[in-house]
């Protein structure tokens, strides 16, 4: 019993072993530790799983553009596009005809056996709506995804890595906390005068 256990525990080991489980940001977001490689076997592997997700779970009539990150080459856009091929999927370079549909790989994560990939689509309640594809590294079928997770913002009002707003711009050292306001012209010049005495 014992032997078999720790015989399915290596072969597990190995598999998970050869998909190597990473650490990945694609775009960059500054850690030095990060892959920001969107043409790297695993990057690809990556957006493969989600995108045919999304897709599955979108029904999208007529032909799809997808729009990947920056620094995805040609030759990655048409590698994903082929595997994508049952739903019509063309690379953005590629646009198949004046009326399509647009789906944009926002960011892609990997944290070892987890990932996500932030995918925006066309939109139910919104023009546009932001998917995040949740991701696992199973010991069988490699990366696959767990679920989705929509969420209905305005996804033009987001930057590429998703960050909080940036902060307020500081001010020049000499404009006063406050606004001064001349008083009207019709005001009454004594505020006891203006009040009106209760009717007895």
């Amino acid at each position: 019993m014992i032997r078999s256990c720790l015989i399915l525990l290596t072969a597990s080991l190995l598999v998970l072993g050869c998909s190597r489980p990473s650490y990945i940001n694609v775009p960059n977001d500054g850690s030095d530790a990060a892959i920001n490689a969107p043409n790297w076997d695993t990057t690809k592997k990556i957006q493969k799983s989600a995108l045919a997700y999304v897709l599955s779970d979108s029904n999208l009539p007529g032909d799809v553009v997808i729009r990947f990150p920056e620094g995805t080459t040609e030759a990655t856009a048409f590698e994903i596009a082929d595997y994508l091929s049952a739903y019509n999927v063309f690379p953005e370079s590629a646009t198949p005809s004046d009326e399509y549909h647009v789906v944009e790989v926002r960011k892609i994560q990997a944290r070892g056996a987890l990932g996500r990939v932030d995918v925006i689509r066309p939109g139910a309640l919104r023009e546009r709506e932001l998917v995040e594809v949740h991701m696992e590294l199973t010991v069988w079928d490699g990366w696959a995804p767990e679920y989705l997770r929509v969420r209905n913002i305005d996804v033009d009002r987001i930057d590429p890595l998703l960050l909080a707003p940036p902060a307020p711009k500081a001010k020049p050292k000499n404009e006063p906390d406050y606004e001064e306001v001349a008083p009207a012209e019709d005001a009454p010049e004594d505020v006891e005068d203006a009040v009106e005495e209760p009717a007895e």
